[in-house]
């Protein structure tokens, strides 16, 4: 009977380390990132690696110009906004990505012909990744992907440009999921791992970060009410430290 009893304080201790454990994701950061502008008209082609760059150090708002002049149509008008920025990187569940679940949000604010705003509206589809699948890219008129934001009969005499807006991209976002508390046989464990039953267990416990995890351990203390019997202490501790090994913290990296 004191095996048995010993036995359900050891698994209870157990279980209350767990269910005090959390798993966080955070977004993979990077100093910087680059966005290109890229497209083609009247004899101009700016693709990748000819496309015009803009440094992005920090969310906010930036202008992406390529300067020519030409007349274009809807037979050779190509305009897109790409990145380096890897959205799976950026997702906050498993499989998903930064763009339909993540922190990444970006918006067309104007397009420019020869410095002054056209008409657009974005249309839906228009974010998506790039040819490699991985990329943030917003298209602008892109007939071979069925995106036509804007009127692309145009006469440019300067320029064509983009002025976008970017956020999520800087700010990790952090997400704690907390096991509920269970209820064992022997007696009832809470989420501050008190376990009560024929024998009392009390936790004290010490908690450690490293890279920013936090891990919590306990030092058990066991006490059978009946015999004051002392024993098994070590194998309740050498459980909770292995249980204390499930808390997962786990960070997303590029695919």
């Amino acid at each position: 009977m004191k095996i048995q009893k010993l036995a359900a304080m050891v698994a209870a201790m157990a279980v209350s380390a767990v269910s005090i454990a959390s798993v966080t994701a955070f977004a993979e950061k990077q100093s910087a990132y680059e966005f290109y502008l890229g497209g083609s008209y009247g004899g101009h082609a700016f693709h990748s690696p000819d496309w015009v760059k803009v440094d992005v150090p920090a969310d906010g708002t930036y202008t992406v110009t390529y300067e020519g002049a030409g007349e274009t149509n809807a037979d050779d008008f190509i305009l897109y906004l790409d990145s380096n920025v890897n959205v799976w990187d950026y997702a906050t569940t498993e499989g998903g990505n930064g763009i339909t679940d993540g922190t990444i949000k970006i918006t067309i604010d104007s397009v420019l012909v020869d410095g002054q705003p056209i008409a657009y509206t974005m249309s839906d589809g228009a974010v998506r990744t790039s040819d490699d699948g991985n990329n943030l890219r917003v298209n602008i008129y892109n007939q071979w992907a069925g995106t036509k934001d804007v009127d692309p009969n145009l006469n440019v005499t300067q320029s064509v440009g983009v002025t976008f807006t970017v956020t999520g991209l800087f700010e990790a976002e952090e997400t704690t999921t907390e096991a509920p508390a269970t209820t064992t046989a022997d007696g009832t464990t809470t989420a501050a791992g008190t376990t009560t039953a024929a024998g009392t267990t009390t936790a004290a416990g010490t908690t450690t970060k490293a890279g920013g995890a936090s891990t919590t351990t306990a030092a058990a203390s066991t006490t059978n009410s009946a015999t004051g019997d002392n024993s098994g202490i070590a194998v309740a501790v050498a459980a909770l430290a292995i249980a204390g090994g499930a808390a997962l913290v786990t960070k997303k990296h590029s695919k």
